[in-house]
């Protein structure tokens, strides 16, 4: 159960991941937020506003998009002090991967407490959320 917590606690910091990957490296700005300031996301309500504000932040990104910008590379100073570049491209689906590597160890989690997980497939979300674009 503490792991969950634990979890949960990490968890609570991935829209800061999308914000300070996507809104900031990815654009060649510093991050003014990080490390992530967990003492300014204490209530729910906060948690859900910053939630809000990246994901407005994140689909205008995603929205604007183009092929080129995918090979552009992407420099960041990482926790252990050493300079990496990537490209966007590979940006992108890290950041996505990781989410899905923290949603299967809720999943495994909740699993060994004999507690039913709910349906997290892409097909099934894909029903229950406004699509983020519009294929043409």
């Amino acid at each position: 159960m503490k792991y969950l917590y634990l979890l949960i606690v990490h968890l609570r910091s991935f829209k800061f991941y999308y914000d300070t990957w996507i809104n900031y490296s990815i654009q060649g700005l510093d991050d003014p937020n990080r490390p992530f300031p967990y003492h300014k996301y204490q209530t729910w309500n906060a948690l859900i506003d910053h939630n809000q504000e990246v994901t407005s932040k994140t689909k205008k990104y995603l929205s604007n998009i183009q092929n080129e910008d995918l090979l552009k590379p992407v420099f960041r100073v990482n926790n252990d002090g050493v300079r990496r570049t990537s490209l966007v491209k590979d940006v992108l689906l890290h950041v996505f991967t990781e989410e899905l590597h923290h949603r299967g160890e809720i999943i495994a989690i909740l699993w060994q407490m004999d507690i039913q997980p709910p349906d997290m497939g892409w097909l099934s979300v894909m029903k229950k959320t406004n699509l983020l674009w519009v294929l043409k």
